[in-house]
C-alpha cells in the first residue's frame, strides 16, 4: 500500500503557491506563478528572484551557489561560497 501525501495550496486565481509531499520536497511560488523556493527529498535548498515579468535575475542553493541573469535570461555571474574558508569564487 503506498501511503504517498501531498499538500496543494492555491491563490484565488488558481495557481499553485505551495506544494509538499510526504518524501520531503516542498515547494513555494510567487503570486505569477515563478518557483521563489525549494528543498527537495534530501533537505537542500534553493531560491529563485525574478523581475516583474517573471525572468529570473538571481538563483541561490544551499551550498552557496549563486546565479545572476541579465534581462534575456543569460548567467552573467556564477560564485562560489566556500563555507570551510569563507570567501567567495
Amino acid at each position: 500500500m503506498n501511503n504517498f501525501l501531498f499538500i496543494q495550496e492555491y491563490d484565488s486565481h488558481g495557481n499553485l503557491i505551495y506544494y509538499k509531499d510526504s518524501d520531503g520536497w516542498e515547494e513555494w511560488h510567487d503570486y505569477n506563478g515563478n518557483l521563489i523556493y525549494r528543498r527537495d527529498s534530501d533537505g537542500f535548498d534553493e531560491w529563485w528572484e525574478h523581475d516583474e515579468k517573471g525572468k529570473p535575475i538571481h538563483y541561490k542553493d544551499a551550498d552557496g551557489y549563486e546565479e545572476w541573469y541579465d534581462s534575456k535570461g543569460n548567467i552573467i555571474t556564477k560564485e562560489q561560497y566556500d563555507k570551510l574558508h569563507g570567501i567567495h569564487s
